[in-house]
């Protein structure tokens, strides 16, 4: 959330006093001198005015201050004013990725570019290793999908490791939801009835953290959360009486139905479970191919049509197009 509302840098700060304080006598209080000594230690050189002009930014928000000393805002009361600060500038800040989780341990040394980087393997750990788009990451972070490439690519290596998956479908007959991704592709596979022909398309990458250690307690998490929901609950109600639209792009819960799912009799158990299952797609892992992808299939019944490496090699897939194959049903 940091991130997304540009104030990274201080919360660098406000990072690195507060550990400073938990190590002494658990006050939370810090003297600059003290402050500047360990952003030293750290390699997070700043000079005079920039300094100055973090802790002009965080005055408020992050901490009081006077000539020497800073008193910091607890963990609960800067999730508060986080949450009410990204409900004015930007409301999906909070509707999908509210305070409260569990805290991870980061590394703050380096430049402010690797720090936003760590902040976001931290984010991914801190969710359980998700699988989540590019899309929705791009907007919690404020930053374009080739920046989020480019932290994984020079800063994230020993960190985070990407897994990229696809959907497969044996026709259209077994896609029993209105329109199909805009970005369905094929491919031939080699079935039992001979080669045919299948549709394939690219789903969210899961993403798995290492070497990240999340904190054993909560804390003041469920304090944090729920004063975060309520905060979100407030001015839904609010919107709900002026506008019949929603406040968000994706919903105005904030909640995500379960879509993917390793066996058959979880899906099943799944769909038993809730009345509403049928309304969103559902996926059944299929394995993964030799390319290390994983590959899922939508199974709205917990049945599949397809295997994990049914497709062709590109030599002979590019000949079965040659010689015509087809579907299975009419595309």
């Amino acid at each position: 959330m940091a991130i997304g509302l540009q104030v990274a840098s201080v919360f660098r700060l406000w990072v690195i006093a507060r550990d400073l304080t938990r190590q002494a006598n658990g006050s939370g209080q810090i003297t600059l001198s003290v402050l500047k000594q360990a952003l030293a230690g750290f390699g997070v050189r700043y000079g005079r005015s920039h300094f100055n002009t973090l802790l002009r930014n965080g005055e408020g928000l992050f901490w009081n201050r006077d000539r020497e000393r800073l008193y910091l805002h607890g963990y609960q009361r800067l999730s508060a004013q986080l949450t009410d600060l990204a409900l004015l500038q930007n409301p999906d800040l909070v509707a999908e990725n509210r305070p409260g989780g569990y805290e991870v341990y980061l590394c703050p040394t380096g430049s402010a570019e690797q720090w936003h980087a760590m902040c976001y393997a931290g984010w991914l750990a801190s969710r359980h290793d998700p699988t989540v788009s590019r899309e929705t990451l791009s907007r919690l972070f404020s930053r374009s999908a080739d920046t989020l490439r480019k932290w994984e690519r020079d800063h994230l290596q020993p960190y985070l490791q990407i897994r990229h998956n696809y959907a497969q479908c044996a026709d259209t007959a077994h896609w029993p939801y209105p329109n199909l991704p805009a970005h369905t592709g094929s491919y031939a596979a080699q079935t039992r009835e001979g080669v045919q022909l299948r549709l394939i398309w690219q789903l969210p990458n899961s993403y798995r953290t290492r070497r990240l250690r999340l904190h054993r307690h909560r804390g003041q998490g469920r304090k944090a959360r729920r004063m975060s929901n309520h905060r979100l609950y407030l001015m839904i109600k609010a919107h709900r009486k002026t506008s019949s639209r929603s406040l968000f792009g994706f919903g105005e819960t904030g909640s995500h139905r379960r879509m993917y799912f390793a066996s058959a009799r979880r899906l099943k158990q799944y769909r038993k479970a809730h009345a509403d299952a049928l309304n969103h797609v559902m996926y059944l892992w299929r394995g993964e191919n030799r390319h290390g992808h994983a590959l899922w299939e939508p199974s709205p019944d917990g049945y599949a049509e397809t295997r994990s490496c049914e497709r062709l090699p590109f030599q002979k897939e590019r000949q079965a197009y040659q010689e015509g194959a087809t579907y299975r049903a009419t595309v």
